[in-house]
């Protein structure tokens, strides 16, 4: 076989395999709302073991199921408006010409807003404290510390 016919099979090949590597890639790796559903699923598993662990009372979890929506929601409203703030100054250090006293405001603004974000957290860890008993809580610590450990890690391990 000649040199030439040699490369020009090498080439297609290598070609075919580029092909055909970038279509197996290109593929959708399933539907994202079954892996998101999934995932609630585990969580909620996860917490209900949580709350196996801790043995709470039907009260004790129904009054930390709403106080969790309701803290995460008032979590969600703070990153949003904390982000169109970042946004707002990084636009405005981005100007042609530097307005100092808006940056300044903007700034100062982010700022109250990052201590209204850790009082609204302090506040969401006594609402908890108030719902567990003493030791309740210690044991909600251990397994939250636990479970940060293990997510550092890279491992997802269950809580038993």
């Amino acid at each position: 076989m000649s040199a030439r016919l040699k490369q020009v099979l090498y080439s297609v090949g290598i070609v075919g395999a580029m092909l055909l590597t970038s279509n197996v890639y290109s593929q959708p790796k399933g539907n994202n709302t079954n892996r998101h559903d999934q995932m609630r699923e585990e969580m909620k598993a996860k917490m209900q073991e949580v709350f196996k662990q801790l043995d709470l009372s039907p009260e004790q979890e129904e009054q930390l199921q709403a106080h969790r929506k309701n803290h995460r929601g008032q979590t969600g409203e703070f990153r949003e408006i904390l982000k169109a703030k970042r946004e707002t100054l990084k636009n405005e250090l981005q100007k042609e010409e530097l307005n100092m006293e808006e940056i300044y405001k903007i700034h100062n603004e982010l700022k109250g807003l990052h201590s209204k974000k850790a009082d609204h957290r302090l506040e969401g860890i006594l609402e908890v404290r108030k719902i567990l008993t003493a030791e309740q809580f210690r044991k909600f610590c251990e397994l939250r510390k636990e479970m940060r450990s293990m997510k550092r890690k890279g491992k997802r391990k269950e809580f038993y």
